[in-house]
């Protein structure tokens, strides 16, 4: 589950380290994810000129934790070596981290201008909790035969974009017809696809990002 949760949180690009906001007292239930600094889901996103990485937010000065606004459009995503191994081991320090801390995830990123990290303080309004895996039986059954419990991971997004989502087609609209097209061309897909197509859905529907926690 903890490999899981955060393979996830990297892939929708999430930093929910942000002290308490509006957003936390509208969302019943939601809690901040950095009370805790080992959370599994908290992770920030630092840039260098050629690469960038995802760093445990324990491991980040609070003055590089900028917050600006999801990109249009993610980079190419490549998973970084196992620890230890291959160029990433020194990034940290490449990107001016103190401690040269090991990044959890890295990518290559060759445009200009970097890509910016997520946005982590939500703005105020109503949020409702949005499972990142749809509920409709004939997909939450599949998630379940994949090992993927849906249950787990929810994000907060703006009400009016949850009912967008949801709306505009059959059977719980255009997030669950992107699933089970998903679903149809890999039938025998493993975790980490799933959780990589549950990023690129992120993207293609611009929901806004949000800490990664269970519905109840």
């Amino acid at each position: 589950m903890r490999k899981s949760l955060t393979f996830l949180a990297l892939m929708l690009w999430m930093a929910a380290c942000a002290s308490s906001t509006p957003l936390q007292q509208r969302w019943d239930e939601a809690e901040a994810e950095c009370a805790d600094a080992s959370s599994d889901a908290c992770v920030t996103l630092v840039c260098g000129d050629t690469a960038c990485g995802f760093f445990r937010c324990e491991d980040v000065p609070g003055e590089v934790l900028l917050v600006r606004g999801l990109p249009p459009r993610p980079p190419p995503v490549a998973v970084a070596p196992a620890p230890g191994s291959g160029p990433r081991r020194n990034w940290g320090g490449s990107m001016g981290l103190p401690g040269d801390p090991e990044p959890v995830m890295v990518f290559p990123w060759y445009g200009n201008p970097k890509p910016v990290p997520p946005q982590r303080q939500l703005p105020a309004g109503k949020f409702e909790k949005h499972h990142i895996f749809p509920q409709a039986r004939d997909l939450a059954e599949w998630f379940k035969e994949q090992g993927v419990d849906i249950h787990q991971y929810t994000i907060p997004i703006p009400r009016h974009i949850h009912q967008r989502i949801h709306s505009n087609g059959p059977k719980g609209g255009e997030w669950n017809k992107a699933w089970r097209e998903f679903k149809e061309v890999n039938p025998k897909a493993l975790p980490q696809e799933i959780f990589r197509h549950a990023g690129e859905l992120i993207y293609r529907f611009q929901l806004l990002g949000g800490p990664i926690q269970q519905y109840h």
